[in-house]
This record gives structure tokens, sequence and C-alpha cells, in this order.
């Protein structure tokens, strides 16, 4: 099997252009989140931070296809990096892999917290199921100052045994926390109004779907392992790929989030499609397939709500585009 040592021209340029596609994306979703977002101080505040990790270059947009570009030497199990820190101002490998998977890992705390945030917001108000705040600033006191004894990978040891078992308690927890939450809406639903109804059972969906777009993180890792089992000539290639994968949670990650938000939404439809966009509109064409045609339809109402504005005054011609345009 053939092993090639020197980087290819495509995915370097790959890495630098997806680099620049998130940190735009990103930058966009932080400002939405820290101008859009809800009133809660603490979910306000745990999910710009899941946005910032991602557009600060600690995270996927600038460390992993900027700063370390990781290139493997598949089927040998190893590597090296190729990004602007690594070959211009010589920092290890080991340093940016492991800068690389604090910060997945971190990204992933932060957004299990907005779960957890969420889980009490909505039991505040039904009165269920009500974590008092202490344990809350406890547990983060106690892990700030706990020491990090040291933590070999190579040795199933205790430490190693410990950790996974935590690792599965969290996910039990994590687990636990989402059913009790869709158990709750249907509590919440009986005791607010439909739209206040509406935004929390939105945050939670945009919530649930964001952490399945995790999985994107976990491609590379998991495309290693997988063809490492399974031995083939181009191997070394598809690894290539599902590192190029793994880059692009940032992009689907912010794509999710202003679709899955209503507040977002709206504020990127009115800013590509003008502030008068329809929304009864586009759902209607969307149902038929008709995209292409709904923006012809834009662009007419604009023009006639110009002529409009002259002379029959703008309500009620749009009024007659819209009645002609749901009538074809």
């Amino acid at each position: 099997m053939a092993i090639s040592f020197e980087p290819a021209s495509w995915i370097i340029i790959s890495f630098y252009s997806i680099g620049t596609v998130s940190f735009l994306f990103s930058s966009v979703t932080v400002y939405l989140v820290y101008t859009k977002s809800q009133k809660d101080g603490r979910y306000r505040f745990y999910n710009l931070l899941f946005q910032v990790l991602t557009i600060a270059s600690v995270n996927s947009v600038l460390e992993y296809t900027i700063f370390s570009q990781p290139m493997p030497l598949f089927p040998i199990l190893a590597g090296y990096c190729e990004g602007f820190v690594a070959k211009y101002l010589g920092v290890w490998s080991h340093y940016l892999i492991g800068l690389q998977l604090s910060s997945m890992i971190f990204q992933v705390e932060c957004l299990v917290f907005c779960f957890a945030i969420k889980h009490q917001n909505i039991g505040r108000v039904i009165s269920y199921n009500v974590v008092s705040d202490t344990y809350y600033y406890g547990g983060i006191v106690f892990f700030i100052f706990t020491p990090i004894g040291a933590f070999v990978v190579f040795v199933l040891s205790v430490l190693a045994g410990s950790a996974c078992c935590g690792a599965l308690v969290c996910g039990a927890a994590f687990t636990v926390i989402t059913m009790d939450i869709f158990r709750m809406l249907k509590t919440l639903q009986k005791k607010v109004s439909a739209a206040s109804f509406k935004k929390y059972q939105s945050a939670v969906k945009s919530l649930l779907v964001q952490f399945a777009t995790s999985g994107l993180l976990l491609v590379p890792l998991s495309g290693f392992v997988l063809f490492t089992l399974i031995s083939f000539e181009k191997a070394q290639l598809l690894v290539e790929i599902t590192l190029l994968t793994g880059a692009l949670h940032p992009i689907v990650n912010a794509i999710v989030l202003t679709m899955t938000t209503s507040q977002f939404r709206e504020v990127v439809f009115g800013f590509i499609f003008g502030n008068k966009w329809n929304r009864k509109v586009l759902i209607s064409c969307i149902r038929k397939l008709e995209v292409e045609r709904w923006y012809d339809h834009v662009i007419e109402k604009k023009l006639l709500s110009l002529v409009s504005e002259f002379w029959l005054g703008n309500i009620v011609l749009e009024k007659l585009v819209l009645d002609d345009f749901l009538k074809e």
C-alpha cells in the first residue's frame, strides 16, 4: 500500500477554503446569538460560548483548518500537522492535537449545559424538578480547583476505567434530561400561551439538532479507526476526506442554528429578501417545489411596490399581487 509523505495541494486549499467560510458563518451566528437570543442570561451565555468557541480559533474554524491542518500517514498510525502554527512557528503536533481534542470536548460540554439550563427554565415555570443554583456554582468551583492527575491512554488503568464509567454516566444523564424535557413540555403547554410554548419547543429542538450535528466531530476519528481495521489501496485518501468532513461542522452548525431558531431565521431571510418578504408565500412555494417562481414573485413584488407607493398605495397593491399569486 502506497503512503504519501507530502501533503496534497487540494487538501491544503480545501482546509483554507473551509476555514474561511466557517469563520464567516460563525461570525454571523455569534452576532445573532448576542443580539437576538433569549433573555435568559445563563442560556444565552452558554449558547454564545458554544459559538465563540467555534470562531475563536480554538476549535474547527481556525485551529483545525488553518493553524494545525492534521495530515495522516495512513496505514501507519501516525501523522503530522501542516498548518500555519505548525509550519512557521514550530509548535509540535502533540500540542495541536491535544488542544483540538480538548476544544471539541469543551464545545460539547457547553451544549450539554445549554440543555441543563433549558431544562431548569421549563422546570421553574411548571415548578417541577427544580435544582438549586448552589449545586451549579458549587460544581464549577469544584472542577476548577480539582487537580488533574497523570493520565495515560495507552494503559487500561483505574483512572481510564473511571473515565469510561464517567462518560457512560454523563451520556445516561443527558438522555434522561432530554426525555424529561419533552415530558415537561406537555405540561408546559397547558400553562403558557401558544407563542411562548412555541419558543420553548423551538429552542429544545434547536439544541437537539445542534447536538446531532456535533457527530461530524467524530467522523475523522471514526474513519481512522474503521480504515485501520479494513485496509485497502486508497485508504489514505479516504482518511483525508473524513478530516475535511469533520472540518465542515462549523458551517453545518451555523446553518442548523439559524434555520431552527425563528428569531435568527427572520433576520437572515429579511436581510436576503428584504424586510417585506412574505413567509406564507415562501412556505407555499417550498411545498410546491417552486422556489424559483417565488424568487421571481419577490422581484415582481418589489417593482410593483414602487409603483404602488406612487399610485394606489402599498398595502392595496401588495394584497392584489398576493391574491393573484395564490390563485395560480
